[in-house]
C-alpha cells in the first residue's frame, strides 16, 4: 500500500538523519556552554590582553603551611616553585621547581637563593598534567582554543552543585573531564586521568577578580601519589615581562629574578 511505503520511507530517513540531528544540537550546546564559561571568567577581551601571569598562593598539606609562586607564560609555559623550610637550618630555605616550556617538562630541587641546580625530566604523565595549566588561559577554555576535541556527557552533581560534564576525546592514553556549573558557569572542578587508571582532581571553591578577569582563589587538589593538597592565591600580577628562558634553563637566581620581577 502507498501509505504504508511512504511509512517506511519516512522511518528509513529518520534513521539516517536522526543522529545528525542529535550531533548538530549537542554541538551547538556545547560551544554555548564553553562561550558562557569564558564570559563568566572574564570573557576574550579581557583575557585576550594578558600575555604572562605571576600567582603567589599558599599550600596546605598535612597541617603543614608553604609557599608557591607560579609563572605562567602564553602560549604553553608554566614554573611553579615551592618554598620549604630546612629542618635543623633556620637560616636557609629549599625550593621545589616544576616547569614546563612547551616541549618538555623538568624538575629540580635547589636552596633558595642558589645560581645552579641540576634538572630532571618529568615523566610523560606528569608532563602531560603539568601542561594542563600551562599558559595563562582557564583550563577548560585552553584545550578549546586548541582545538582539542570534545564532548557532553551527562550531568553531574559535585559539591551540591549541578553541572555540565564536558570530557576531552581522542587525547591519547590520558584525558580530562571538566565540570561547569550549570548556572553560574564557572568551573568548579576538573579531573585528569592518565594511562595507568590513576585520578587527580581539582576542585575550585571561589574567585577572586584580578584586571578584569577570574582567578581561582581556593583550589583542592587531590592525587594518588600526593594526597589532599589547599591552595589559597594570595596575590595575582598580569604582565610580568617573563623570557622563554625562565622557563627553559635554570638561569641565574638574580637574572631569574630579574626576568619575573622578583619570582623564585
Amino acid at each position: 500500500m502507498p501509505w504504508r511505503r511512504r511509512i517506511l520511507s519516512s522511518l528509513a530517513l529518520l534513521a539516517l538523519t536522526g543522529p545528525s540531528v542529535a550531533s548538530e544540537r549537542e554541538e551547538h550546546e556545547l560551544r554555548s556552554i564553553l562561550s558562557k564559561h569564558w564570559e563568566a571568567v572574564g570573557g576574550m577581551r579581557n583575557w585576550s590582553k594578558i600575555e604572562s601571569i605571576q600567582l603567589n598562593s599558599t599550600v596546605e598539606r598535612e597541617g603543614k603551611i608553604v609557599d608557591i609562586c607560579i609563572v605562567k607564560k602564553e602560549p604553553n609555559q608554566i614554573r611553579a616553585t615551592v618554598t620549604l623550610p630546612i629542618p635543623g637550618d633556620e637560616e636557609n630555605e629549599l625550593q621545589i621547581i616544576r616547569a614546563h616550556n612547551g616541549e618538555t617538562a623538568w624538575t629540580a630541587t635547589r636552596v633558595a637563593g642558589a645560581e645552579t641546580m641540576t634538572q630532571e625530566e618529568l615523566s610523560p604523565e606528569a608532563a602531560r598534567q603539568l601542561l594542563i595549566d600551562a599558559g595563562v588561559l582557564p583550563p577548560l577554555i585552553k584545550v578549546w582554543r586548541e582545538g582539542t576535541e570534545l564532548e557532553l556527557a551527562q550531568s553531574a552533581t559535585v559539591d551540591e552543585q549541578s553541572c555540565f560534564v564536558i570530557q576531552t576525546v581522542d587525547t591519547g592514553p590520558s584525558c580530562t573531564t571538566f565540570y561547569v556549573n550549570s548556572e553560574s558557569f564557572d568551573l568548579v572542578g576538573y579531573e585528569f586521568h592518565d594511562a595507568s587508571g590513576k585520578t587527580n582532581r581539582t576542585t575550585i571553591r571561589d574567585y577572586k577578580s584580578v584586571s578584569g578577569i577570574r582567578l581561582p582563589k581556593t583550589t583542592i587538589i587531590e592525587s594518588p601519589d600526593t594526597g589532599r593538597s589547599t591552595v589559597t592565591l594570595v596575590s595575582a600580577k598580569v604582565g610580568v615581562g617573563i623570557f622563554r628562558e625562565y622557563f627553559t634553563t635554570t638561569v641565574p637566581q638574580e637574572t631569574a629574578q630579574n626576568n619575573a620581577k622578583a619570582a623564585p
